[in-house]
Protein backbone atom coordinates (compact mmCIF):
# COMPACT_ATOMS: atom_id res chain seq x y z
CA UNK A 1 0.00 0.00 0.00
CA UNK A 2 1.29 3.62 -0.96
CA UNK A 3 2.14 6.07 1.83
CA UNK A 4 -0.23 8.08 0.66
CA UNK A 5 -3.23 5.60 0.66
CA UNK A 6 -1.90 4.52 3.96
CA UNK A 7 -1.86 7.87 5.73
CA UNK A 8 -5.43 9.13 4.51
CA UNK A 9 -6.80 5.68 5.69
CA UNK A 10 -4.92 7.18 9.07
CA UNK A 11 -6.83 10.48 8.99
CA UNK A 12 -9.99 9.68 7.05
CA UNK A 13 -11.56 6.67 8.91
CA UNK A 14 -11.56 8.05 12.07
CA UNK A 15 -14.12 10.76 10.29
CA UNK A 16 -16.16 8.08 9.07
CA UNK A 17 -16.33 6.21 12.58
CA UNK A 18 -17.11 9.47 14.42
CA UNK A 19 -20.13 10.10 11.90
CA UNK A 20 -21.03 6.67 12.00
CA UNK A 21 -21.41 6.52 15.87
CA UNK A 22 -23.54 9.35 15.42
CA UNK A 23 -25.66 7.89 13.22
CA UNK A 24 -26.15 4.29 14.19
CA UNK A 25 -26.96 2.93 18.01
CA UNK A 26 -24.36 -0.23 17.10
CA UNK A 27 -21.29 1.68 16.58
CA UNK A 28 -22.42 4.24 19.02
CA UNK A 29 -22.30 1.46 21.98
CA UNK A 30 -18.56 0.79 20.66
CA UNK A 31 -17.69 4.28 20.10
CA UNK A 32 -15.24 5.83 17.75
CA UNK A 33 -12.01 4.97 19.40
CA UNK A 34 -13.15 1.16 19.64
CA UNK A 35 -13.56 1.46 16.01
CA UNK A 36 -10.81 2.93 15.11
CA UNK A 37 -9.04 0.20 16.93
CA UNK A 38 -10.37 -2.63 14.92
CA UNK A 39 -9.94 -0.90 12.05
CA UNK A 40 -6.33 -0.54 12.73
CA UNK A 41 -5.84 -4.23 13.22
CA UNK A 42 -7.81 -5.30 10.31
CA UNK A 43 -6.06 -3.52 8.05
CA UNK A 44 -2.56 -4.21 9.73
CA UNK A 45 -3.23 -8.04 9.56
CA UNK A 46 -4.90 -8.36 6.35
CA UNK A 47 -3.16 -5.45 3.98
CA UNK A 48 1.02 -4.95 3.81
CA UNK A 49 1.57 -1.89 5.79
CA UNK A 50 4.23 0.78 6.08
CA UNK A 51 5.20 0.30 9.95
CA UNK A 52 7.68 3.45 9.98
CA UNK A 53 4.58 5.74 8.65
CA UNK A 54 2.66 3.97 11.74
CA UNK A 55 4.83 4.90 13.79
CA UNK A 56 5.55 8.18 13.30
CA UNK A 57 1.90 8.62 13.30
CA UNK A 58 1.18 7.12 16.99
CA UNK A 59 4.05 9.45 18.13
CA UNK A 60 3.42 12.34 16.56
CA UNK A 61 -0.53 12.64 17.16
CA UNK A 62 -0.09 11.46 20.78
CA UNK A 63 2.69 14.32 21.09
CA UNK A 64 0.19 16.82 19.37
CA UNK A 65 -2.50 16.20 21.43
CA UNK A 66 -1.52 15.93 25.15
CA UNK A 67 -1.63 19.95 24.85
CA UNK A 68 -4.88 19.94 23.35
CA UNK A 69 -6.18 18.19 25.83
CA UNK A 70 -5.15 20.35 28.54
CA UNK A 71 -5.69 23.65 27.47
CA UNK A 72 -9.19 24.30 28.07
CA UNK A 73 -8.85 22.90 31.74
CA UNK A 74 -9.56 25.84 34.29
CA UNK A 75 -7.79 24.55 36.61
CA UNK A 76 -7.77 27.42 39.44
CA UNK A 77 -11.38 27.93 39.19
CA UNK A 78 -12.12 23.88 39.64
CA UNK A 79 -9.91 23.77 42.73
CA UNK A 80 -11.32 26.91 44.51
CA UNK A 81 -15.20 24.71 44.69
CA UNK A 82 -14.77 21.25 44.39
CA UNK A 83 -12.74 20.06 47.51
CA UNK A 84 -14.71 16.47 47.83
CA UNK A 85 -14.34 16.09 44.02
CA UNK A 86 -10.21 16.97 44.19
CA UNK A 87 -10.02 14.10 47.19
CA UNK A 88 -11.98 11.10 45.96
CA UNK A 89 -9.83 12.02 42.49
CA UNK A 90 -7.08 11.83 44.54
CA UNK A 91 -7.94 8.62 46.46
CA UNK A 92 -8.43 6.97 43.03
CA UNK A 93 -5.20 8.28 41.84
CA UNK A 94 -3.17 6.61 45.38
CA UNK A 95 -5.34 3.39 44.75
CA UNK A 96 -4.45 2.66 40.93
CA UNK A 97 -1.01 3.64 42.39
CA UNK A 98 -1.12 1.19 44.59
CA UNK A 99 -2.60 -1.73 42.94
CA UNK A 100 -0.62 -1.33 39.35
CA UNK A 101 2.41 -1.83 42.02
CA UNK A 102 1.16 -4.82 43.80
CA UNK A 103 0.04 -6.36 40.45
CA UNK A 104 3.80 -6.17 39.27
CA UNK A 105 5.39 -6.92 42.46
CA UNK A 106 2.94 -10.44 42.16
CA UNK A 107 3.44 -11.70 39.06
CA UNK A 108 6.63 -10.18 37.67
CA UNK A 109 6.38 -10.56 34.21
CA UNK A 110 9.25 -8.77 32.19
CA UNK A 111 6.95 -5.81 30.84
CA UNK A 112 4.73 -5.60 33.93
CA UNK A 113 7.19 -2.49 35.04
CA UNK A 114 5.84 -1.25 32.01
CA UNK A 115 2.59 -2.04 32.48
CA UNK A 116 2.21 -0.80 35.74
CA UNK A 117 3.07 2.69 34.33
CA UNK A 118 0.23 2.55 31.46
CA UNK A 119 -2.33 1.42 33.80
CA UNK A 120 -1.86 4.12 35.78
CA UNK A 121 -2.00 6.30 33.41
CA UNK A 122 -5.42 5.20 31.77
CA UNK A 123 -7.00 4.83 35.08
CA UNK A 124 -5.66 8.34 36.47
CA UNK A 125 -7.06 10.51 33.03
CA UNK A 126 -7.31 7.63 30.23
CA UNK A 127 -5.68 6.70 26.74
CA UNK A 128 -3.86 9.96 25.92
CA UNK A 129 -2.29 8.75 28.93
CA UNK A 130 -1.53 5.19 28.14
CA UNK A 131 -0.53 6.19 24.81
CA UNK A 132 1.99 8.44 25.85
CA UNK A 133 3.41 6.82 28.65
CA UNK A 134 3.34 3.36 26.31
CA UNK A 135 5.47 5.18 23.84
CA UNK A 136 7.79 6.96 26.63
CA UNK A 137 8.51 3.77 28.46
CA UNK A 138 9.36 2.18 24.46
CA UNK A 139 6.62 -0.25 25.04
CA UNK A 140 6.16 -3.23 22.04
CA UNK A 141 3.07 -2.29 20.29
CA UNK A 142 1.27 -5.76 20.98
CA UNK A 143 1.45 -5.19 24.32
CA UNK A 144 0.23 -2.06 24.16
CA UNK A 145 -2.78 -3.33 21.90
CA UNK A 146 -3.35 -6.27 23.96
CA UNK A 147 -3.25 -4.06 27.66
CA UNK A 148 -6.27 -2.07 25.80
CA UNK A 149 -7.73 -4.86 24.47
CA UNK A 150 -8.20 -6.14 28.21
CA UNK A 151 -9.00 -2.50 29.31
CA UNK A 152 -12.11 -2.16 27.02
CA UNK A 153 -13.41 -5.52 28.53
CA UNK A 154 -12.92 -5.23 32.17
CA UNK A 155 -14.29 -1.63 32.31
CA UNK A 156 -17.08 -2.27 29.94
CA UNK A 157 -18.60 -4.65 32.75
CA UNK A 158 -17.63 -1.41 34.91
CA UNK A 159 -19.49 0.34 32.77
CA UNK A 160 -22.81 -1.23 33.15
CA UNK A 161 -22.56 -1.44 36.80
CA UNK A 162 -22.01 2.62 37.09
CA UNK A 163 -24.84 2.97 34.50
CA UNK A 164 -27.37 0.68 36.57
CA UNK A 165 -26.97 0.09 40.12
CA UNK A 166 -23.79 1.40 41.38
CA UNK A 167 -25.54 4.39 43.08
CA UNK A 168 -27.92 2.28 45.15
CA UNK A 169 -24.76 -0.30 46.16
CA UNK A 170 -23.00 2.62 47.31
CA UNK A 171 -25.76 4.91 48.80
CA UNK A 172 -25.68 1.92 51.70
CA UNK A 173 -22.43 3.04 52.73
CA UNK A 174 -21.69 6.36 51.65
CA UNK A 175 -23.43 9.72 52.24
CA UNK A 176 -25.73 11.30 49.33
CA UNK A 177 -24.48 14.22 47.63
CA UNK A 178 -25.20 17.61 49.08
CA UNK A 179 -27.31 19.90 45.96
CA UNK A 180 -26.81 22.78 48.42
CA UNK A 181 -23.10 22.59 46.49
CA UNK A 182 -23.65 24.23 43.53
CA UNK A 183 -20.46 23.01 40.62
CA UNK A 184 -22.52 24.09 37.21
CA UNK A 185 -20.73 27.35 37.08
CA UNK A 186 -18.37 26.48 34.87
CA UNK A 187 -17.41 25.43 31.10
CA UNK A 188 -17.00 21.95 30.15
CA UNK A 189 -14.14 22.22 27.53
CA UNK A 190 -15.99 22.44 24.81
CA UNK A 191 -17.03 24.30 21.89
CA UNK A 192 -19.66 23.82 19.12
CA UNK A 193 -18.76 26.91 17.37
CA UNK A 194 -15.47 25.86 15.66
CA UNK A 195 -14.12 25.39 12.03
CA UNK A 196 -11.19 24.43 10.03
CA UNK A 197 -9.22 27.56 10.92
CA UNK A 198 -9.84 27.20 14.36
CA UNK A 199 -8.60 23.40 14.31
CA UNK A 200 -5.71 24.25 12.38
CA UNK A 201 -4.91 27.24 14.73
CA UNK A 202 -4.95 24.89 17.40
CA UNK A 203 -2.69 22.32 15.84
CA UNK A 204 -0.45 25.39 15.10
CA UNK A 205 -0.85 26.29 19.05
CA UNK A 206 0.11 22.56 19.44
CA UNK A 207 3.04 22.35 17.40
CA UNK A 208 4.48 25.85 19.27
CA UNK A 209 3.98 24.55 22.64
CA UNK A 210 5.55 21.18 21.91
CA UNK A 211 8.35 22.51 20.63
CA UNK A 212 9.12 25.05 23.07
CA UNK A 213 8.72 21.64 25.53
CA UNK A 214 11.76 20.16 23.21
CA UNK A 215 13.60 23.17 23.80
CA UNK A 216 13.54 23.52 26.99
CA UNK A 217 14.94 19.38 27.51
CA UNK A 218 17.11 20.02 24.80
CA UNK A 219 18.85 22.92 26.27
CA UNK A 220 19.39 20.16 29.65
CA UNK A 221 19.66 16.72 27.60
CA UNK A 222 20.73 16.88 24.18
CA UNK A 223 19.77 13.42 23.33
CA UNK A 224 15.74 14.17 24.03
CA UNK A 225 14.38 11.30 25.79
CA UNK A 226 11.21 10.53 25.24
CA UNK A 227 9.71 10.32 28.80
CA UNK A 228 11.25 13.64 29.72
CA UNK A 229 10.32 14.86 26.02
CA UNK A 230 5.96 14.22 27.30
CA UNK A 231 6.96 15.34 30.34
CA UNK A 232 7.57 18.76 29.29
CA UNK A 233 5.05 18.42 26.59
CA UNK A 234 2.55 18.22 29.29
CA UNK A 235 3.66 20.51 31.63
CA UNK A 236 3.66 23.28 29.17
CA UNK A 237 0.14 22.51 28.13
CA UNK A 238 -0.62 23.18 31.82
CA UNK A 239 0.59 26.40 31.91
CA UNK A 240 -0.82 27.60 29.14
CA UNK A 241 -3.82 26.48 29.95
CA UNK A 242 -3.63 29.88 32.52
CA UNK A 243 -4.20 32.08 29.79
CA UNK A 244 -7.66 33.16 28.64
CA UNK A 245 -7.08 33.51 25.17
CA UNK A 246 -6.12 29.80 25.39
CA UNK A 247 -8.34 28.38 27.47
CA UNK A 248 -11.03 29.31 25.95
CA UNK A 249 -9.85 28.80 22.04
CA UNK A 250 -12.78 26.85 20.16
CA UNK A 251 -12.10 23.30 19.04
CA UNK A 252 -8.69 22.21 21.09
CA UNK A 253 -10.38 19.56 23.08
CA UNK A 254 -12.24 18.04 20.16
CA UNK A 255 -9.34 18.38 17.77
CA UNK A 256 -6.96 16.34 20.45
CA UNK A 257 -9.82 13.90 20.49
CA UNK A 258 -9.59 13.41 16.80
CA UNK A 259 -6.11 12.59 16.71
CA UNK A 260 -6.42 9.90 19.75
CA UNK A 261 -8.59 8.24 16.88
CA UNK A 262 -5.67 8.98 13.99
CA UNK A 263 -3.47 7.15 16.81
CA UNK A 264 -5.89 4.16 17.48
CA UNK A 265 -5.78 3.68 13.58
CA UNK A 266 -2.15 3.94 13.42
CA UNK A 267 -0.94 1.68 16.10
CA UNK A 268 -4.10 -1.11 15.80
CA UNK A 269 -2.42 -1.82 12.54
CA UNK A 270 1.01 -2.17 14.64
CA UNK A 271 -0.47 -5.61 15.70
CA UNK A 272 -0.21 -8.91 15.18
CA UNK A 273 -3.03 -10.65 15.98
CA UNK A 274 -1.37 -14.57 16.29
CA UNK A 275 0.94 -13.05 18.92
CA UNK A 276 -1.54 -11.33 20.70
CA UNK A 277 -3.56 -14.26 21.12
CA UNK A 278 -0.77 -16.22 23.00
CA UNK A 279 -0.10 -13.53 24.97
CA UNK A 280 -3.93 -12.23 26.21
CA UNK A 281 -4.28 -14.00 29.19
CA UNK A 282 -0.91 -12.78 30.90
CA UNK A 283 -1.98 -9.62 30.09
CA UNK A 284 -5.50 -9.64 30.98
CA UNK A 285 -4.52 -10.88 34.75
CA UNK A 286 -2.83 -8.08 35.15
CA UNK A 287 -5.05 -5.31 34.11
CA UNK A 288 -8.21 -7.12 36.03
CA UNK A 289 -5.73 -6.91 39.30
CA UNK A 290 -5.21 -3.24 38.28
CA UNK A 291 -8.41 -2.00 37.85
CA UNK A 292 -10.80 -3.84 40.30
CA UNK A 293 -8.50 -3.39 43.17
CA UNK A 294 -8.22 0.41 42.49
CA UNK A 295 -11.73 0.61 42.48
CA UNK A 296 -12.93 -1.37 45.52
CA UNK A 297 -9.75 0.22 47.09
CA UNK A 298 -10.61 4.25 46.11
CA UNK A 299 -14.91 2.83 47.49
CA UNK A 300 -13.20 1.97 51.14
CA UNK A 301 -10.86 5.19 51.15
CA UNK A 302 -14.15 7.44 50.02
CA UNK A 303 -15.74 5.49 53.18
CA UNK A 304 -13.02 7.22 55.62
CA UNK A 305 -13.09 10.73 54.25
CA UNK A 306 -16.84 10.41 53.89
CA UNK A 307 -17.17 11.82 50.12
CA UNK A 308 -20.48 11.37 48.77
CA UNK A 309 -21.69 8.74 46.82
CA UNK A 310 -22.31 10.74 43.18
CA UNK A 311 -19.22 12.73 43.59
CA UNK A 312 -16.64 9.17 44.11
CA UNK A 313 -19.28 7.52 41.16
CA UNK A 314 -18.36 10.53 39.01
CA UNK A 315 -14.42 10.80 39.51
CA UNK A 316 -14.41 7.04 39.03
CA UNK A 317 -15.84 7.41 35.74
CA UNK A 318 -13.37 10.17 35.13
CA UNK A 319 -10.25 8.36 36.11
CA UNK A 320 -10.92 4.86 34.56
CA UNK A 321 -12.75 6.43 31.29
CA UNK A 322 -12.09 9.98 30.75
CA UNK A 323 -14.21 12.72 30.53
CA UNK A 324 -16.06 11.65 27.54
CA UNK A 325 -17.99 9.11 29.74
CA UNK A 326 -18.86 11.31 32.16
CA UNK A 327 -22.10 12.49 30.95
CA UNK A 328 -23.81 9.30 30.35
CA UNK A 329 -22.72 8.55 34.28
CA UNK A 330 -24.11 11.84 35.40
CA UNK A 331 -27.18 11.57 33.58
CA UNK A 332 -27.74 7.75 34.83
CA UNK A 333 -26.96 8.99 38.75
CA UNK A 334 -30.04 11.71 37.62
CA UNK A 335 -27.54 14.54 38.93
CA UNK A 336 -26.42 17.39 36.61
CA UNK A 337 -24.63 19.52 38.44
CA UNK A 338 -21.85 16.49 39.36
CA UNK A 339 -21.46 16.96 35.72
CA UNK A 340 -18.77 19.60 35.76
CA UNK A 341 -16.77 18.41 38.65
CA UNK A 342 -16.52 14.77 36.39
CA UNK A 343 -15.26 16.59 33.06
CA UNK A 344 -12.32 18.69 34.90
CA UNK A 345 -11.12 16.08 37.07
CA UNK A 346 -11.28 13.42 33.76
CA UNK A 347 -9.35 16.23 32.04
CA UNK A 348 -6.90 17.01 34.96
CA UNK A 349 -6.82 13.33 34.88
CA UNK A 350 -4.37 13.81 31.39
CA UNK A 351 -1.81 16.20 33.51
CA UNK A 352 -1.21 13.67 36.08
CA UNK A 353 -1.17 10.73 34.72
CA UNK A 354 2.13 11.19 32.70
CA UNK A 355 3.59 11.62 35.90
CA UNK A 356 2.42 9.57 38.21
CA UNK A 357 2.55 6.72 35.53
CA UNK A 358 6.16 7.12 34.54
CA UNK A 359 7.56 7.66 38.26
CA UNK A 360 5.89 4.94 39.12
CA UNK A 361 7.01 2.25 36.13
CA UNK A 362 10.80 3.84 36.64
CA UNK A 363 10.15 3.01 40.41
CA UNK A 364 9.69 -0.76 39.49
CA UNK A 365 11.94 -1.20 36.53
CA UNK A 366 14.24 -4.00 37.48
CA UNK A 367 17.52 -3.50 38.03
Amino acid sequence: MSLVIQAVLFVGFPVAAQWGARKYKALRFLGPIVLCYLFGIALGNLVFMNTELATTFTEATVLLAIPLLLFTTDFRAWLRIARPAVISFTLAAVAVIITAATATLILAGPHDWQMAGMTVGVYTGGTPNMSAIGIALGVPDETFVLLNGADVILSGVYLLFLLSIAQRVLGKFLPAFDYSRLGDDFDDGTRNDFGWRHVLAAVGLSILSSGVAVGIVYLFVPDLPIAAVILAITTVGILASFAPKIRNFPGTFETGEFLLLVFAVAVGTLANVRRLVGAFGEVFLFVAIVLIGAILLHYLLATFFRIDTDTVLITSTAAVFGPAFVPPVAAALKNRQILVSGLTTGVVGYAIGNYAGIALAYLLRPG
